[in-house]
């Protein structure tokens, strides 16, 4: 999808920025990024994107969503991922699957954790 009034929006392969088609297990599949500092008209414009360039339509089966979350108060990182089936044969029903993982990357800060990093 291109539109020729958004030529700064696109990369040289006339695809917006942000798209990263790839295929996997046979899939066809592509990445989009919404930056957290995208203004809300902003964000809109993207969500756009996939509509008109029919990356999202009534065809569309799944919709999967990650999200990296920092506590600074924990110091831990946290990858989130919702992932939303569509299955329009069973009432046009909505499956969500999420999955938390959180990752503690200042795991030699404290006392047990160097004690922990001269026995590795």
């Amino acid at each position: 999808y291109a539109d020729p009034k958004m030529v700064d929006d696109h990369t040289s392969g006339r695809v917006p920025y942000g798209f990263f088609p790839y295929e996997n297990n046979g899939k066809k599949k592509f990445y989009a990024w919404l930056d957290i500092n995208l203004s809300a008209e902003r964000a809109q414009v993207v969500i756009q994107y996939l509509i008109d360039g029919l990356f999202i339509d009534a065809n569309t089966r799944e919709l999967e969503t990650d999200m990296i979350t920092y506590n600074a108060e924990l110091r831990y990182f946290c990858l989130t991922r919702l992932t939303f089936q569509f299955d329009p044969e069973n009432g046009g029903s909505i499956r969500i699957i999420s999955s938390i993982q959180t990752v503690n990357l200042e795991i030699y800060r404290t006392r047990s954790g160097q004690l922990r990093a001269v026995f590795e």
